[in-house]
């Protein structure tokens, strides 16, 4: 709850500032990026503001991916040949938008270390997908109670005729397709962004509670073996997004700010005051 409570002040700050639509494109995109290009691709989301994409729908894959700096005038002479009239046409539009949008300050992206299917140029491409169909989405995003089930359901099907089965802007075609946003990212999104703000308007706890839990993370898994001294110890608190997120909230209250590796450690000190004051 005291995450969650946190998360949602973050997000009305960001909508006091830029309005709720803008909050939730810079939340999205920053699910999209993962852990290692959260904030490049948030970064991108003020760059590349979600009014301009709807403004301008036929930009909305181009626009992005030269203010993400992917985009050269030779980029499609490197790619394979059934790539390079898509790729002609994005630098095409983004040539003439650029003295615009383009900056001298590099976006920090991060390529290497990630599997093929979570490299940036996708994680571009399916916020570009998404602000196509931002309309839908956002009704789905901002429904009370939340329609959990038709949110994952949505992303976990959102498609594009070339990202569908691409990796990068220059590489060739994969064998089957590849989810632009899959199950995993959508209860990403569920439990850092869109119920922390439901539970603010009041959304029931209990409905927060049956969200399942997405991919286990190194903080998650850290934190369940430094308390219960194993996974499967910790297993009955890994089953929940709930969970996995006050784990990460105890990681960081406690686990980053003790140099001492638990020998130091003041939270068993903490439950015990808790524990006291509850009874």
């Amino acid at each position: 709850m005291h995450r969650a409570a946190l998360k949602a002040a973050r997000f009305l700050r960001t909508a006091d500032a830029h309005g709720r639509d803008m909050a939730l494109y810079q939340a999205v995109a920053e699910t999209l990026g993962y852990r290692a290009n959260s904030l490049p691709m948030r970064l991108l989301a003020q760059r590349m503001p979600l009014s301009t994409l709807r403004e301008s729908p036929d930009q909305t894959e181009a626009l992005p991916f030269g203010a993400a700096g992917f985009l050269a005038p030779d980029l499609h002479e490197k790619a394979p040949a059934d790539t390079r009239e898509h790729l002609r046409t994005l630098w095409d539009t983004w040539w003439k938008a650029r003295g615009r949008w383009e900056s001298t300050h590099a976006i920090p992206w991060k390529a290497g270390g990630q599997r093929p299917a979570n490299h940036p140029h996708r994680r571009v491409a399916a916020l570009a997908v998404l602000a196509k169909d931002w309309p839908r989405f956002r009704k789905l995003a901002f429904s009370r109670p939340l329609d959990v089930k038709g949110i994952i359901a949505y992303l976990s099907k959102l498609d594009d005729p070339f990202w569908t089965k691409r990796h990068t802007l220059a590489s060739a075609a994969t064998a089957r397709p590849v989810a632009l946003f899959g199950k995993a990212r959508a209860i990403e999104l569920l439990a850092n962004h869109l119920f922390p703000l439901a539970l603010h308007e009041e959304e029931p706890f209990e409905n927060y509670l049956k969200l399942p839990a997405g991919t286990l993370n190194e903080h998650v898994q850290r934190c369940a073996i430094r308390l219960f001294g194993s996974e499967d110890a910790a297993g009955i608190w890994l089953k929940k997004a709930a969970h996995h997120q006050a784990l990460i909230q105890i990681y960081r209250d406690f686990c980053l700010e003790d140099a001492s590796d638990c020998a130091n450690c003041p939270f068993p000190e903490q439950l015990k005051q808790w524990r006291q004051n509850l009874s």
